[in-house]
This record gives C-alpha cells, structure tokens and sequence, in this order.
C-alpha cells in the first residue's frame, strides 16, 4: 500500500468512527471502483428483493404515486413498478445510461451522491416512497446523503434505506477494508441504528432482510424511516374497547383479559355459554375500572349451535351501544402486540390515529404446544414459546382493529375484515399471537366437542368452518419443536421485520376458501329487553342478586324487569330519566330510541 493511500485511510478511519459511528478499529477504503451494476440474462442475481416488494406495498397502502430509488443501479427492480407506480430512478455515469436506455418510461436523474444535492419537486416527494438500497457503504462521504434523506423525508412518508450488515456478511471481528472493492465501509445493525438516530431520522423499524434472492439470506440491514413531523411522544389519551367472544376457555381466559387491562384497554366479554367455569372466572374483574362488563348470549340461553355469524353481529352491536375511540375485534386464545417493541397496544393505536389511519390489519403466528401440558398459571404466553407464521388464507387478512369513524362496520369474512366506509388500513401490520391449542387434551374436546359438534347447519352449507375438516379424531395436536421456531421478541422482530410488518414471503396453505359472508343485520338478533322491575311479591326468589359492573367513570347502568304475565316495557330515554330524575342513564343512542343495558353480569 502506498504511503499516500495509507495516510488517506488513517484519515477515513478517525472519521468513521468520530462521525460514522463505525466500532474503533476499522479501515475504511479511500478510493472505492465504481459498481456497475450488470444485467446479464439467466445468471442475474437480485439482491435486496423485499426492499422492492416492500417500497410497493408501502406505496399502495399510503397511496403514493411515486417511488423514487435513489442510487437505482441498472434500475431492473424499480422497472417492475411501473406502471403501478410513476418511477424516478437518481444514479450516475454507466447505470444511469443503461436506465435511459432499456427504460424510456421513467425519469432518471443524475446526481453524484457524494458531493451533489437531490433535487426532486415537492409535489413528488409529498407522494412517493424513497427507496435507498445498499447505497450508503459506496459513499467516500454519506453526509451528503444523509442530509438530502433528512431534508426529503419533511415530505415523504417513508424511505427504505438498507446497507449490507458487516457482522453477518464477512468473517467475525473484520476491520476492513470491506471485501467488495465498491464499498469504502460496512457497518453492522447497531452501528446503523446508532448513526439515524444521532441525525435524527424518525426511524420506525430496523431490522434485517434478505440480501439476494438466490440463497435468501437475512444479512442486509433494513431501516424504515418515517415522515419527520411524525413522533411517538406526547400521544392522545385514547380509549380503546376490546369486544371478546368466548365459550369454554377456562385456562387461559384470566389471563388474556388481564393483559388488556394492564395496557388500560377497556374490555367487555359476550360469553355463549360454556360450560366450564369461563363465566365464573370473569366475576374476579368485576372490580377493575377497565372492565365494561359481560353478557351471556343469546339472552334465551343455551342453545344446541355455534352461530358465529349471530356473535359477529352482536360484536358490532355492541360497538355501537359502548363509546369508545378505537374497538378491537379479539378472541380470547389471542395476544395483541404492538410492531413498535417501545409501545404497547393501546399507545401504538394512539400513534397510528396520529398517523391518519383507521384501521388495522395483521401478521398471524401460532403457537403450538410441545408436550401434553396446560400452561402454568394460566398464562398460556409465557408457556407456549414455539411458533410458526399462519397459514391458512384467513390469516392473511386480519382487520380487525378500527376506529369510531361514525360509520357503520361490517365485520365480514368470517369476523376477519371490519369494513366501513372510508377505511384506510395501516401500512404497518400489527401481530397476533394465536394459541388455538394448549394441550393435547385441551384441542381434542375443541375441536370434536365444541366445535365441530356444534357447527350450525346453514353456515357450514355456506362455506363456513371449513379448516376444521382438515382435523379427524386421533389427530396430533402436539408438535415437534425441530418442526417450529421459538419465540424470542427481538430476535422475531429483527430477523422477521418484512414479514411480520406487511405479510410479503409468508406461506399460504391453499384450500378453497370460505365464502365472504356478511354478518346477520343487528334488526334479527333480538335485543335485551328493558324490563320494569317486579313488585316484590311477584320477584322469582333467586339464590344471589345480579351483580352490577360500573363504567369506568363509576356511573351504574339499570336494568328493569317484567312483572310476571305481562308484556315487556320499553322506556324512551326521556320516560326514564323523567321517571327517575335523580339517576342519570348512560347511554350513546339517540333519544328516541329504547336504551338497552349491557354490562349486568349474574353470578
């Protein structure tokens, strides 16, 4: 090495590490050979495939117009977006020739990315994805580049910025200079990480993501930044309802409830009559401000179907009847989890409120039991550790998240897809954790006793339920782990960002899919009554009085009920409160319409 370009590389060094954040140590390479960036047919490798996949997705979701690839290469991948997608690809000297070239339809700009400023209209910016893959480690200086992202992305609402990560790429302990002759350095997840946030991106995710598509490798840094003005700081106070339906979920409903509590989610529970100790277990919230309440339904009682289109519609009802800001769709055996690990459920709904969204979609993982066990201490998440990504096809659309618009919701396809007018879906998935079987034992009398035994006749007929078929009796419930991955959450995260954040890769098992049923209209099912009370001549002697759940401020909701022989009264609001001056009736209905009670809960 000359001497010339070994004082160049002491100098690069000082200045990685003083400004790059790269770990003390490490040569930098001064004079990198320009990447041409070669198509040859039949042997072209793609390298970052899921940045583009995920540049689009994002773009659909946030409805941009554009994407723009800053250092856009041969501009192959960025090719295949159009014409979904008017395209801007920003490069120099033979790749920007080949782009013009074999590319006509979009607009190639050129810029040296070391020294020169990005100028890109304002109106596109405000409508496109930025894409920046494995860029950056070209750069003899990537300040430049870095203040022309910061300045671009006051309009943008996202930039896929990714960089090869060094620890996963070469061999432990490498000091440089980095082995690919075009890169003057390389730096790992941490380092990255540390350098957006020292610059003060608004860095939503970082993670990791496949570096070709040929040996799907997950070594390539992967950092989503997010539009400037945004920050998960100082969010609204938002309340957040979870409606649950639950039959016969003795094990683990205590501690599903109280996870939701803990995060000041509001929950109400419609139970259809189990026949284990579920609705007993639900009197121990009765105490906890958080908990709305419950009913058994249908109000007749028992009755020999499972009808979850009637549940669905009486999830809806509800959620029209209880105020809140955002309701939650959730079944009992599920786990809500935030995609940003600093925020729980209820803070990471408040920012995508911020953000403008309204809905929220989902990234299913199920976890399967490994021994014939219940959990301990009835917290089926701390026990149950080993998953894999769902697969069925209703996996794959998860709405079930949404935002008190004023609109009427349909929860359709089978409860997996809320549904109003003007709905706009969150770019970023959140996760489901999903424990359909605990035990051996536990998934049998599920799936033979509760469920399939019960299926009602006409929605099966329509296509319903189908993926219980594929379960005959003497099926293995308890999996092998060599078969699944276990759960560790910054592991899942980092190594499963793309995945888990937008569903790109994730395997579908193909079956012929349910029919997309709406669920029955809230006027056929029959609603509870308001009933006078009884003189107490005529009240039915009963071994405990109904226990009354408040509201969170605290205010009782009365029920009144019929004397014997007669017809139930229905009181408007105005009858009530001139009745009983005294007690104010909560309620979110219009006044002419008969108010209805939903959180007595009898013991």
């Amino acid at each position: 090495m000359a001497w010339g370009e070994r004082m160049d590389n002491e100098m690069l060094e000082d200045s990685a590490i003083s400004r790059f954040f790269i770990k003390p140590g490490y040569t930098s390479r001064a004079k990198p050979e320009y990447f041409e960036d070669r198509y040859e047919e039949g042997s072209f490798v793609i390298y970052q495939p899921d940045v583009y996949k995920l540049a689009e997705v994002l773009g659909e979701r946030f409805g941009c117009r554009y994407i723009v690839d800053i250092g856009c290469g041969n501009g192959k991948k960025l090719a295949e977006l159009y014409p979904k997608f008017a395209i801007v690809g920003i490069d120099y000297g033979r790749n920007l020739d080949t782009c013009r070239q074999e590319y006509p339809f979009g607009t190639w700009l050129e810029h040296n990315l070391d020294t020169d400023d990005i100028v890109i209209p304002d109106e596109i910016l405000s409508q496109a994805i930025l894409v920046c893959a494995d860029v950056i480690e070209h750069l003899v200086d990537p300040s430049h580049l870095l203040r022309n992202l910061k300045r671009m992305m006051d309009l943008s609402p996202a930039c896929l910025l990714s960089t090869p990560d060094r620890d996963l790429s070469t061999p432990s302990g490498h000091l440089g200079p980095p082995i690919n002759t075009a890169h003057v350095r390389e730096w790992n997840l941490a380092e990255l990480s540390e350098l957006l946030h020292h610059d003060q991106f608004h860095v939503e995710f970082i993670g990791l993501t496949m570096n070709n598509h040929y040996n799907l490798e997950k070594k390539t840094i992967l950092s989503i930044i997010g539009n400037n003005r945004l920050n998960k700081n100082a969010l609204e106070e938002i309340k957040v309802a979870a409606i649950l339906t639950a039959y016969n979920e003795e094990d683990i409903i205590y501690h599903s409830i109280n996870r939701l509590l803990e995060q000041h989610i509001h929950v109400y529970v419609i139970e259809n009559w189990s026949t284990d100790s579920t609705y007993e277990i639900l009197s121990q919230f009765r105490s906890n401000p958080y908990f709305i309440g419950c009913e058994r339904f249908p109000y007749e009682g028992p009755v020999p179907y499972f009808n979850w289109s009637q549940l669905l519609a009486r999830v809806t009802a509800i959620s029209r009847t209880i105020y809140a800001d955002w309701y939650i769709h959730h079944d009992t055996d599920e786990i809500r989890a935030s995609p940003w690990p600093e925020m729980n459920v209820r803070e990471a709904i408040a920012y995508v409120d911020r953000m403008g969204f309204n809905a929220i979609d989902h990234t299913v993982i199920e976890f399967f039991p490994i021994g014939n066990h219940l959990p301990t201490e009835a917290n089926h998440e701390a026990d149950l550790k080993y998953f894999e990504f769902g697969k069925q096809e209703s996996d794959f659309q998860q709405i079930k998240i949404w935002k008190n618009t004023g609109q009427p919701v349909v929860l359709a396809d089978g409860g997996h897809n809320a549904w109003f007018e003007g709905r706009r879906v969150c770019p970023y998935k959140f996760l489901t954790k999903h424990y359909p079987f605990r035990s051996q034992l536990q998934a049998e009398k599920k799936i033979f006793q509760d469920r399939k035994a019960r299926l009602a006749p006409e929605e099966r007929a329509a296509g319903m339920h189908i993926h219980y078929d594929e379960y005959d009796p003497g099926h293995l419930f308890v999996r092998n782990p060599s078969e699944l991955e276990l759960y560790q959450e910054y592991d899942f995260n980092t190594k499963y960002l793309v995945e888990r954040l937008s569903g790109i890769r994730l395997p579908k098992t193909p079956y012929r899919a349910a029919a997309s049923l709406a669920p029955v209209p809230q006027a056929t099912i029959p609603p509870r009554p308001i009933r006078r009370k009884k003189p107490l001549s005529n009240r039915m002697p009963k071994a405990k009085p109904p226990l009354l759940i408040r509201k969170p401020k605290g205010k009782p909701i009365f029920q009144f009920r019929k004397p014997i022989g007669k017809k139930p009264i229905r009181r408007t609001q105005a009858a009530i409160v001139n009745k009983y001056p005294k007690k104010r009736v909560m309620h979110n209905r219009p006044a002419k319409k008969p108010y209805r009670a939903f959180n007595v809960i009898q013991r």
